[in-house]
């Protein structure tokens, strides 16, 4: 359908964990495109989940400045009921959703906190926490929300289901935590078997390893990451939280 001026209708998105870096990024680079993008996260103008910058409001207001029409929603992935309510009102407004962008991710927050020395220890020195931050607010968020907007993909033509995780080869895994390589690892096979069971009815699914970007986190002073573009000042042009977007 076309709207008024004739003009094909905008492309409806849900970038998850978008309050702040690649979710972000995402988001943006989508409002550049023309789309409508939903934005979910715990951080909002109520408050911030941590001293990191970034709000929902602050991403859909810059979704909105792009181009785009960005909408704001709190939502926290680990509680079903609220991941529920933000597909049942995507499906009352639009009835349709091409985009879902699986990036929350809540296994940062203690290694952006400061938490530099458990980030590095044995698993078995590592606190349970730091697992279970990485597969309830991340694996697991993302399982749901693909599962509870599945039934308005697969009513909407040519819709995907984008995931981001980072590979993690056999030959590196010295180089990451048990817990983190278990976590990126299964929203590895997640995407893969979204692939197949959605595919049959006409939804893709990929998975992305954006490796490094310079994100709030990893530019901030509480954290000790080797990112090659910490020092490098946003204007350097070294690789930001954004994606190419086009209208389809």
């Amino acid at each position: 359908m076309a709207d008024a001026e004739g003009t094909p209708p905008r492309r409806i998105a849900w970038v998850t964990g978008a309050s702040r870096g690649v979710g972000r990024g995402v988001a943006v680079a989508l409002g550049q495109a023309g789309w409508v993008v939903y934005v979910t996260a715990r951080s909002s103008a109520d408050g911030r989940t941590g001293h990191l910058p970034g709000t929902v409001e602050q991403t859909a207001d810059a979704v909105t400045a792009a181009g785009g029409l960005g909408v704001a929603v709190k939502c926290d992935h680990r509680d079903d009921a609220a991941v529920r309510a933000v597909a049942a009102r995507i499906t009352a407004d639009h009835g349709r959703l091409d985009l879902l962008v699986n990036n929350a991710w809540a296994g940062y927050e203690r290694l952006n906190a400061g938490g530099w020395q458990e980030w590095n220890a044995p698993f078995w020195e590592q606190p349970l926490e730091l697992f279970d931050a990485m597969f309830s607010g991340g694996v697991r968020a993302h399982y749901v929300a693909a599962a509870v907007t599945a039934p308005l993909l697969i009513a909407t033509p040519q819709s995907l289901v984008v995931t981001v995780s980072v590979a993690v080869p056999e030959t590196e895994q010295h180089a990451f935590g048990a817990a983190y390589a278990m976590a990126k690892t299964a929203d590895d096979r997640l995407a893969l078997a979204a692939a197949i069971q959605l595919g049959e009815h006409g939804v893709a699914s990929v998975a992305v390893h954006p490796d490094w970007v310079r994100t709030e986190g990893c530019c901030s002073s509480r954290t000790r990451w080797t990112c090659p573009h910490r020092s490098r000042p946003k204007e350097s042009g070294g690789p930001s939280p954004r994606w190419p977007a086009t209208r389809r």
